[in-house]
């Protein structure tokens, strides 16, 4: 997870419990100048990130599965401000990367269909036995 933040005026004092939240659940906070990351992104998909720098930039590297930890951290510090982000190769908005976050882990997701599929076939047993159950209980 590569995430961009816009960066308003904030002391110092204000910035480090940020930074060691971030931190204690293994994500980075850097800052790059703009033309650092012209260079990097120069020929590869994500170079259109490049019209979301002005000067030198916040960049939060980390787990895609911590996304909902970085905007609870994020919601303490309105100076930071995300714009964009890439998860999984896939370039996101504000709002999708919003979205992402809310959605569950793949071990719950996972889960979540197992039970679909356990109960359909159970309901499917169900209804084959039904007929034999009815036959036995009228002899």
């Amino acid at each position: 997870m590569v995430v961009f933040l816009h960066l308003n005026s904030i002391s110092m004092e204000d910035k480090t419990p940020i930074f060691a939240a971030l931190k204690k659940n293994n994500m980075h906070l850097r800052v790059y100048g703009k033309k650092i990351v012209k260079m990097a992104t120069t020929g590869t998909r994500y170079e259109v990130v490049n019209c979301l720098f002005n000067s030198h930039q916040n960049i939060i590297f980390g787990h895609p599965e911590s996304a909902d930890k970085m905007f609870k951290i994020l919601k303490k510090a309105p100076q930071l401000v995300v714009l964009a982000g890439i998860i999984e190769d896939r370039l996101m908005s504000k709002n999708e990367l919003v979205e992402f976050s809310k959605l569950p882990n793949l071990d719950m997701a996972r889960s979540q269909l197992c039970g679909v599929l356990q109960s359909a076939a159970s309901c499917l047993v169900g209804q084959l036995n039904q007929s034999q159950q009815t036959l036995v209980s009228q002899l």
